[in-house]
């Protein structure tokens, strides 16, 4: 998996990157570009225009000379006032288009991702590129990307003809160009630098306010609500010294680079003043040249200020480019294999893991063993001993540093991740609840189910007696992460959703240890209906959810220490004969 900090340099060569989302909508580009000539030619028949007018001068006067001119003016007026409009409208058309692409595909990419990015990457940090950097993308496409195409066609169209006009004189402002370019080039340069300190720093903001929401219980429990402002505060403060940074350099360029365009058609006014024969151009060309000599002027300074948002668009494009270059760990190897049903079991073959942040230290050491399909088996021992870690391995969240995982004989890792995972249902101790209703968080695991098989699942769950007391039953909004329900409630929803699901391997992390004892009794009882011909492993620390497993697996220090079923554990001194003297009072 590549870091995020080992992404591309940041440049306007990342803007590249968007080329390929622009390649579906060649028709939009297409009428784009016909708006941007006809924009263009209609700016540019404006020097035409002020020669004639500058000839009329010399030769007509009155109504006559108003006629002349005010018929070619209205045209061109109305010409490029729809030709803007129809610009504008395709950029924008064109820009929206683009993002929504972009921000698609950011978002599929990141569910590819596995379960270690997450682990690695600040929440805060993964939301902001993908809304909030797609975002200044959007609102520059949509904004500013027409104009700054406009102006650069505007630039060169009018160097061109001043080229034509008269190429002594180009020649002349050619050499005066560097004192324009020069504040632009320095001050670019800066506004990026700083561009990019500011998307990395709006990054940090997004992550310290989704963290702090997550955590406000804790937060007000201790009483750090200032402790936390003061650290909100403090981002936001570096944040906007930056902005007034930038804002600071994009004045300073606007404003340099617009005396150095004044100061060059000054130059030329002068010259002109001083001797048009010598020259050798005609009076109304001289003020055909001024005018295709301002609008360059006049663009030059427009792009020296849109750069601004242009070195924006690359900043966030790399922030994005960094999301798309970093890729999972963990994918399908050939040759893959489809598995629809389970005929053998599950093995465990010399399983050492480690997570990727601290590869030294292992997690499970040697472990090995066979589930037979159908059976049902325990995992016990202290907290930290690798319990979950296991169920992270079968689901393939992670692979064993060394050793394999088969179902069937077939390794896992050939398995097809989507098909496979299908076979598997999982409830945690703390489930993930999503803020929507009670029928949706249920309905999440078979999205075509009827209500009558989730009523049955709520029902085997022991969930149907607490929603059938909420005000709109099924259709009760829980709040984000479930807020609105206890913890109970929350894992016989859980529970109720991996019912539904009907997976042939459910694995259960201390699936009911927020119920009370009778609410798991009454879940125990109707769980062992559920169970049967499904092969089942069982974390507890409850011992009394797990006597009637075929199996029990005592782990310790990472190991399995011992194993037997319930009754043969107790007869042997050890981790299990301790815990049950504790619970059932021996």
């Amino acid at each position: 998996m590549i870091s995020f900090k080992e992404a591309p340099n940041y440049n306007l060569k990342n803007l590249a990157f968007l080329a390929k989302y622009l390649k579906p909508h060649k028709k939009d580009i297409l009428v784009f570009l016909f708006f941007l000539a006809i924009s263009t030619a209609s700016i540019m028949y404006g020097g035409r225009i002020v020669r004639n007018l500058f000839d009329s001068t010399q030769t007509q006067a009155g109504l006559a000379f108003i006629k002349s001119v005010s018929i070619p003016i209205l045209i061109a007026v109305v010409i490029s006032s729809l030709s803007i409009f129809g610009r504008y409208f395709f950029a924008g058309k064109l820009g929206e288009k683009l993002v929504r692409d972009l921000r698609d595909s950011a978002y599929k990419h990141t569910m590819t991702m596995d379960t270690s990015f997450f682990e690695t990457h600040k929440t805060g940090d993964i939301i902001s590129r993908i809304t909030a950097d797609t975002l200044v993308i959007e609102i520059i496409f949509v904004g500013t990307f027409s104009n700054f195409i406009n102006h650069v066609v505007l630039f060169f169209s009018s160097f061109i003809m001043m080229l034509y006009i008269s190429p002594s004189l180009c020649f002349l402002i050619v050499l005066l160009s560097p004192l324009v370019a020069i504040s632009s080039i320095f001050f670019g340069r800066k506004i990026r630098l700083v561009s990019r300190e500011i998307q990395t720093k709006a990054a940090l903001i997004s992550a310290h306010v989704e963290e702090t929401v997550n955590a406000i219980q804790t937060i007000k429990a201790y009483s750090h609500e200032e402790v936390s402002f003061r650290e909100f505060a403090r981002k936001s403060r570096e944040e906007s010294d930056l902005i007034i940074n930038r804002i600071r350099f994009f004045g300073l360029s606007k404003a340099l680079t617009t005396i150095g365009v004044f100061f060059v058609i000054t130059c030329l006014l002068s010259l002109a003043n001083y001797n048009l024969t010598y020259l050798n151009i005609t009076g109304s060309q001289f003020v055909s040249f001024a005018y295709f000599c301002t609008l360059a002027g006049y663009s030059l300074s427009e792009l020296a200020e849109l750069s601004s948002s242009i070195y924006r668009a690359a900043g966030a494009t790399e922030r994005l480019q960094q999301l798309f270059n970093t890729h999972p760990l963990i994918i399908t190897q050939t040759p893959v294999t489809f598995l629809t049903k389970i005929k053998q079991g599950i093995k465990y073959d010399n399983v050492n893991f480690s997570y990727p942040s601290n590869p030294n230290k292992y997690i499970l050491k040697d472990i090995s063993f066979e589930i037979k399909k159908g059976q049902k088996i325990a995992l016990v021992g202290p907290s930290g001993t690798g319990k979950s870690t296991l169920f992270k391995l079968l689901l393939r969240f992670y692979d064993p540093s060394v050793g394999n995982l088969y179902i069937d004989d077939k390794n896992i890792k050939n398995l097809d991740l989507h098909n496979y995972r299908n076979l598997i249902s999982l409830v945690s101790q703390d489930p993930f609840v999503f803020s929507d209703t009670i029928w949706e968080n249920v309905r999440f695991s078979k999205l075509d189910a009827t209500f009558a098989e989730v009523s049955k699942a709520c029902e085997l769950a022991q969930a149907t007696e607490f929603i059938e007391l909420l005000p709109n039953k099924y259709q009760t909004f829980v709040g984000e992460k479930g807020v609105r329900l206890s913890g109970g409630q929350k894992q016989r929803i859980a529970l109720a959703r991996a019912i539904l699901k009907n997976s042939q391997i459910i694995l259960l992390d201390e699936a009911t240890s927020s119920l009370d004892a009778e609410s798991e009794n009454l879940i125990q009882r109707a769980m062992e209906k559920f169970l049967k011909d499904k092969t089942a492993i069982i974390i507890a620390h409850r011992l009394a959810t797990v006597t009637s497993a075929d199996e029990i697996f005592v782990l310790d220090k990472g190991s399995i220490v011992d194993r037997g079923s319930h009754k043969e554990l107790l007869n042997r001194s050890g981790i299990y004969q301790k815990y049950a003297k504790l619970q059932f009072k021996l």
